[in-house]
């Protein structure tokens, strides 16, 4: 992602550094904004990762939270979770305590957007995802999980007619809240 950021730049003045989130490089009350997209799920001490965010955060600063809604209404999609139950886990915030982890350490909720798109993917490319585990709830799955739930979604694919290289809507949003620190 750092690459595909360089490459998009353009002119702007970005530099990209690769750290620690749970040890940041900056000096404290360093910027006016944190934005934290995609990433909490991802770190096993999110708790130390929220005090760094809270201790580069400039007075009156704020912490932008933002991910995208798990395609839970896309049938395709309930088929896999009733297939592999709670086998894969992510390593940080479970996905569902999401909206739940800043405040429940102090951090105080400013705004709430919502930004509905529609995503038009094929089943392969989901299937595909599986398989090279792109997802994190599948980098803790055991092979034997990850097969039987590919195994269901394609049985229920050509029991309902499903073709996976026919390009399927789902609604879906990116979600958007604004914080500022504890205290």
């Amino acid at each position: 992602m750092i690459d595909r950021l360089v490459e998009k730049r353009d002119g702007e003045q970005v530099y990209p550094l690769l750290a620690d989130a749970t040890r940041l490089p900056f000096a404290d009350a360093a910027f006016d904004a944190v934005i934290a997209v995609h990433i909490f799920h991802l770190i096993p001490a999110y708790a130390e990762a929220f005090a760094e965010a809270a201790r580069v955060l400039k007075p009156g600063g704020v912490l932008a939270h933002g991910w995208n809604t798990r395609h839970t209404e896309d049938v395709l999609n309930q088929v896999w979770n009733t297939a592999t139950q709670s086998e894969g886990v992510t390593p940080g915030i479970p996905f569902e305590e999401r909206q739940k982890m800043l405040p429940a350490h102090g951090w105080r909720l400013q705004s709430e957007d919502h930004h509905p798109y529609r995503l038009e993917r094929a089943p392969a490319r989901f299937l595909d995802d599986l398989r090279g585990r792109v997802y994190s709830h599948c980098w803790t799955m055991s092979d034997a999980a990850l097969q039987s739930g590919l195994t269901a979604v394609q049985a229920y694919m050509a029991e309902h007619g499903i073709d996976p290289h026919q390009p399927r809507v789902i609604d879906t949003e990116f979600r958007v809240q604004t914080f500022q620190p504890p205290g």
